[in-house]
């Protein structure tokens, strides 16, 4: 992913040339505008791949989870080949889980090199919807916060147990609990008669 002008482009090809994947050109280079649009481009790809790797973590946490999965190695390592999801990032997550099957040196802390964040700025200037790449890069600060101020003070049975303390409310809380999703009815309250 190069930008810039025709003559520049061809007086480095012999650049590119060398630094490029074998095979056919158009597979591993391209010539995508003006100065600045190969740059732009890599944001993009970089944007795409905290999606992707975003998705190969919350898949591996979920195989983790279900006990019924003996393998989670083998499951992502036979994935890697043949299938709609295999990628070279998936064969770094098989290669590091081979290192360390535990990955017990690695932390939940995960930091952004800024192509994420731009690349999210990039679809709200272009009104372009990027919910996964969004979300990607919301979990990476979620990953950093030890105890998160929003979570204490936002969970659903916190703001019912709140609100729910003048009776006059409680109607209402009631007609939100039963249209609104959030809601965990698993949330318990101190007055019984509440729920």
């Amino acid at each position: 992913m190069v930008g810039g002008s025709e003559p520049d482009v061809a007086k480095a090809m012999p650049i590119f040339d060398a630094l490029r994947p074998d095979g056919d050109a158009a597979d591993g280079f391209v010539h995508a505008g003006p100065v600045g649009a190969g740059h732009y481009a890599k944001m993009v790809h970089n944007g795409i791949e905290y999606g992707l790797m975003q998705a190969y973590a919350e898949g591996y946490e979920l195989l983790e989870a279900e006990s019924l999965i003996a393998d989670v190695p083998g499951v992502l390592r036979a994935w890697s080949k043949g299938t709609v999801v295999r990628s070279w990032l998936l064969d770094l997550l098989v290669d590091a889980l081979e290192e360390d099957p535990e990955l017990a040196q690695i932390t939940g802390y995960t930091e952004d090199s800024g192509e994420g964040r731009w690349t999210v700025e990039e679809a709200i200037k272009h009104a372009v919807p990027a919910p996964v790449i969004s979300a990607a890069l919301f979990a990476r600060f979620a990953s950093r916060q030890d105890d998160s101020p929003a979570m204490k003070r936002c969970q659903p049975c916190v703001i019912s147990s709140v609100v729910t303390r003048s009776r006059a409310l409680r109607p209402r809380i009631r007609l939100l609990e039963a249209k609104c999703s959030f809601v965990d009815f698993r949330c318990g309250t101190s007055d019984p008669g509440i729920r």
